[in-house]
């Protein structure tokens, strides 16, 4: 008869034991601190229960959790407190790291709202397969433009578009106010390479080239034989000429500072006796 009611009470202690052993899946927003306070564990335990896991969690996750221990001693100094509130209490402390969404993804915060690096904190829940995706964004400025040439200058303002390690666009507008001077309207193309980031501050490196539609004042003569003088008057000429630009440009959060090397060649003659012109070109704009 002993050994009948040994049996039975082996088999109900086991059973009891499975019993016991619960599964948690991971939600959006929780912590590994978290799941343990909610069942009154340790996260010790959960770590024990769970030896094929390792130390990265994420979201749809299934846990085993074991059962809450309340036999252990008291935490407390008053003896009116009593284990299980110990308990409790000491799980409700482990979990005040909690976890916040922002634009970029899931971040860890403490219970002052200051955020915590993910390499400092292993049991913070991570969200599969997201991208931060902040060095992809297309940038660009309105600048106003400087172009020193050799023996003259324009002036003008260009639109710059900025697509780190990728493939953009840029529009301007030069003038010359000599005696014969030139007005340019340019579109291109353009490569930028981003260098440097760090916070709002970027620095990129961008090659351009396109073509350039150019009003040019031409000087013409006219010998009046009532006179006997030779009279000079300009004319309006349209011509199509090409340009390419290499410059650094240094983003300052909205703010844009830019210097390059700019080589014009009128009609797409590359020799400068043919009138192609190398000069540098300054330009400070604001991103609208």
């Amino acid at each position: 008869m002993k050994r009948l009611i040994l049996c039975v009470m082996v088999v109900f202690s086991i059973t009891m034991m499975a019993q016991e052993v619960k599964t948690h899946t991971i939600q959006r927003g929780e912590t590994i601190e978290s799941i343990a306070a909610k069942y009154q564990v340790s996260v010790d335990a959960i770590k024990k229960a769970n030896p094929n896991v390792g130390e990265v969690y994420y979201v749809g996750m299934k846990l085993n959790i074991p059962a809450a221990t309340v036999t252990q001693a008291p935490l407390s100094d008053d003896p009116q407190v009593s284990p299980v509130s110990n308990v409790s209490q000491a799980a409700s402390s482990r979990a005040q790291q909690k976890v916040t969404e922002n634009t970029s993804g899931i971040i860890a915060t403490n219970e002052n709202g200051m955020i915590l690096n993910s390499s400092t904190s292993s049991n913070s829940i991570q969200q599969p397969n997201e991208n931060n995706n902040d060095d992809d964004e297309l940038t660009g400025a309105f600048a106003l433009t400087f172009y020193s040439f050799d023996g003259f200058q324009d002036y003008g303002f260009s639109d710059y578009f900025i697509k780190p390690n990728g493939l953009s666009g840029e529009f301007g507008i030069r003038l010359c106010f000599d005696k014969y001077g030139h007005y340019n309207a340019e579109v291109g193309l353009n490569y930028s390479f981003l260098l440097f980031k760090q916070n709002k501050t970027r620095l990129f490196f961008t090659l351009s080239v396109g073509p350039s539609l150019r009003m040019q004042y031409v000087p013409e003569f006219e010998f009046n034989q009532k006179t006997g003088m030779t009279n000079e008057k300009s004319k309006e000429k349209w011509f199509v000429d090409g340009y390419a630009n290499g410059r650094l440009s240094l983003m300052l959060n909205r703010v844009m500072f830019s210097a390059g090397v700019f080589l014009w060649a009128p009609e797409f003659k590359l020799y400068k006796e043919d009138g192609a012109q190398i000069g540098v070109n300054l330009a400070i704009g604001i991103d609208v």
